[in-house]
């Protein structure tokens, strides 16, 4: 098994390293049917690993669902997958400090800061975290929640049911896939035609909304994303609204 696990590294390093070459030559197209094909056989050596390390080729998974999808989405995935590894790493005493005082923060995407102001965000809690959402597959929010958790924050999320259920890249319930098998709270909701928050309640006192979605996608669409800092009695009033979303969703079962 230990072969097994040398190989899909090894075959994974050349299919990401294949795409990346690709990209940075400006002949990357959306798909390529060989590569993707190998990443299907790749899956099977990669869940058997997962038996032996599995923490390690959660991030992995990620990667081969993208390749299923469009290239671009997966080279998004890689890009998040260095998220996942400087989080794995994160301990309570490194994380990001809050702010002292009430302020407000606002950033923009794509290339204006709006991933790194969640991420900041996600970075600074050390109590709990509320996260209602309605596209999920952000590889880099995906690492901070796990992050996160492992500092001992109470993290719980929320996602609309029928946009995790009609992803055809699959990369939706994968990221569910990793928080539910971390430990954190994870439900669906479908209680809605479209569950459409996008937002996070941390520590009880900072709130983070606006139109980004916790998605690859969302880094490149023109979005936006606010925060505020330390305003306790906005955020209590997003909390009883997550809250209300939260008790009407489902709990999210793992498929592995």
């Amino acid at each position: 098994m230990s072969k097994c696990y040398i190989l899909a590294v090894k075959m994974l390093y050349f299919v990401v390293s294949a795409l990346a070459e690709k990209r940075m030559l400006n002949t990357f197209n959306k798909q390529y049917a060989l590569l993707f094909a190998g990443s299907l056989l790749l899956k099977n050596f990669t869940l058997m690993a997962l038996m032996f390390n599995r923490r390690f080729f959660l991030g992995w998974v990620l990667v081969l669902f993208a390749a299923q999808g469009q290239a671009a989405d997966l080279m998004d995935a890689v890009s998040g997958m260095a998220t996942l590894a400087r989080g794995a790493g994160r301990s309570a005493e490194s994380a990001t400090m809050a702010p002292v005082g009430p302020q407000i923060e606002v950033a923009f995407s794509p290339g204006e800061g709006a991933e790194g102001l969640v991420l900041r965000l996600i970075e600074s809690s050390r109590q709990s975290l509320r996260l209602a959402a309605y596209s999920f597959t952000s590889a880099a929010v995906v690492g901070a929640l796990q992050a996160a958790k492992r500092r001992g924050v109470d993290v719980a999320v929320v996602v609309d049911y029928r946009s995790m259920h009609d992803d055809r890249s699959g990369k939706a319930r994968a990221a569910l896939n990793i928080l539910k098998n971390a430990g954190i709270a994870t439900r669906t909701i479908a209680r809605y035609p479209i569950h459409h928050d996008k937002l996070m309640v941390v520590d009880c006192q900072h709130v983070e909304t606006g139109s980004f979605n916790y998605s690859q996608a969302a880094t490149r669409n023109s979005e936006n994303v606010i925060v505020l800092w330390n305003h306790e009695k906005v955020a209590q009033t997003y909390l009883k609204h997550w809250q209300s979303r939260y008790d009407q969703g489902d709990e999210y079962e793992s498929t592995y």
